[in-house]
Order: C-alpha cells, then sequence, then structure tokens
C-alpha cells in the first residue's frame, strides 16, 4: 500500500461515452492482473450502476452456487465455474476490490452528490486501497465536477469520433485545464483523452481521429498513444456487450481469447502503465 491510494475517474462531459465500462475494466485488471487493491466509488447518481451491478452479480452468483450444492449437480454452468475459479485463486476480491456508493449525508439530495465526494476527498486518503476510481456523472452542468477531478491524480477523456461529440469533449478538457490552472491546491498529474468506440471500418472515424490527435497540441490535448507513438482508441465491438467481460467479479483475464488481442486491452494496459508508473 502507498502513502495514500491513486486517485482516477475515466469522465467526461455527456452519458454513454462509455466511462463506466472502462472504469470497471480498469478496476478489473488493476486488481486481478497487477494485484492492486481497489475501491471504486459510484458517484453517477441516481442509478449508481456500478454498485447495483455488483450486488446483482454478486447475487446470481451465489444463488447458482447454492442451487447447485442443493441439487448435487455434477454439471456446473460456464459461468459458475468461473466464480468459483475466482474464489479459489482471489479468496479475498470482495476485500480488495470493493465498489461503493459516495458520501452522503443524511437527507442530502442526489445532486449535491458530487460537492459532497469533493469536500471529503481527504478521507478518500486514508482507506485501505492502492487505487480508487470515481465513476461520476455525465453531465458538464454539475459544478463540481471539473472541481472533483482537478483533485483526482489522473483523468481519462473518452472521446467519441463523431464531430458534435468530438467538439464537445476537446472544448471539456479546456475547461478542466482551465479550472487546474486555477487552482493551486489541484492534484491532478496527468490528464489523457483517448477515442472510444470506434468503428474501425467507418472511415470518418479514422479521419477524426486523425483530424483530432493533428491539432492535439494546439489545444493543449494529451492523446493516449503507444510507444511508437501511435494514437490508441477504444473500438465499438459487441464483445463489450459480454456482461462477463465488463464484470466486476469475473477477470477479464479469463478471456484471453476474446479480450487480450483488442484495442480496447491494449489501451487500458496504456492507462495502468500511466497510472502505476508513478507508484514505483
Amino acid at each position: 500500500i502507498m502513502d495514500r491510494p491513486i486517485k482516477v475517474s475515466v469522465a467526461c462531459q455527456k452519458g454513454g461515452a462509455g466511462k463506466s465500462t472502462i472504469t470497471t475494466l480498469l478496476a478489473n485488471k488493476l486488481y486481478f492482473e497487477h494485484g492492486k487493491k481497489v475501491i471504486i466509488v459510484d458517484c453517477n447518481y441516481p442509478q449508481l450502476s456500478l454498485l447495483g451491478l455488483r450486488t446483482m452479480e454478486s447475487q446470481r452468483f451465489k444463488k447458482s452456487l447454492e442451487n447447485a450444492k442443493q441439487n448435487d449437480d455434477t454439471k456446473i454452468d460456464k459461468d459458475l465455474r468461473l466464480f468459483l475459479r475466482v474464489l479459489e485463486e482471489f479468496p479475498n476480491f470482495m476485500k480488495d476490490f470493493t465498489i461503493t456508493t459516495y458520501p452522503k449525508e443524511p437527507n442530502c439530495p442526489d445532486y449535491m452528490a458530487l460537492k459532497n465526494v469533493k469536500e471529503k476527498l481527504p478521507q478518500f486518503d486514508n482507506l485501505n486501497a492502492d487505487i480508487v476510481l470515481f465513476d461520476t456523472i455525465g453531465s458538464a452542468s454539475d459544478p463540481y465536477l471539473l472541481e472533483l477531478l482537478v483533485n483526482n491524480d489522473y483523468v481519462f477523456v473518452p472521446i467519441e469520433p463523431e464531430t458534435l461529440a468530438a467538439t464537445s469533449s476537446v472544448a471539456f478538457i479546456k475547461s478542466l485545464n482551465a479550472v487546474k490552472t486555477l487552482n493551486k491546491d489541484a492534484t491532478l498529474k496527468g490528464l489523457y483523452a483517448f477515442f472510444n468506440k470506434v468503428e474501425i471500418k467507418v472511415k470518418s472515424h479514422m479521419q477524426m481521429i486523425k483530424d483530432v490527435a493533428g491539432v492535439a497540441k494546439k489545444f493543449d490535448l494529451d492523446i493516449l498513444k503507444d510507444k511508437k507513438n501511435n494514437v490508441m482508441f477504444v473500438e465499438n465491438k459487441k464483445i463489450f456487450q459480454n456482461d462477463m467481460v465488463r464484470s466486476t467479479i469475473i477477470p477479464t483475464a479469463y478471456h484471453n481469447k476474446l479480450f487480450a488481442e483488442t484495442a480496447c486491452n491494449k489501451a487500458l494496459d496504456e492507462m495502468i502503465n500511466i497510472i502505476l508508473s508513478k507508484q514505483k
């Protein structure tokens, strides 16, 4: 454990950009592949989707396990076999890879969620964790979103390869940089943009990546790139609709044939290299 946890957010100004999925995959890999104690703080009010996903998965696997024991089944379905493998290989995973809701004062309305998180950020330094990931709302209308983000260590901003979405994301990043400049106590060390939901065969998507990357320096954008200086992105594939791939319980590494060679996995590995590089 470090002196304090590293704080990380995948965030942008709109919903449906893939923030929660990437947050889940990052947490999954950080714990299962890198042995880091991870906490996800679900600030995505009011749905709290990641907390709900962990609860749903836990209940489903426990029910399947109970049914198998009661029926003395010799044939265990694939999903349950994966769960049993997790219990054997990572017996402490429910303690060391946790998902919790944001700190909430009694009778405090949901729209004050990010204000509460921002004000209580110092408390997160005392958690028994290596990494704290914040799953935030997708709305720039909350005045505390930017304040929260500049007090993270690393922020990754998804950019969808469509003109309006990309323009809006670039503006969001500029605003975030401006708030960081004005806040002398900001802790943000790295702000990176990455392209998400990319259709490789769609020419306009690939052209958009090229165009945005071409003006990155002008707009003070740090684009996620590999060691060969190639722009990294997350492709839009049906694989990400697989609940087992974006699971809060089953390691992505258990799906090597499906996931390991995807551009998404490579982008996640680069994000993790950035996050952990300052930990050494």
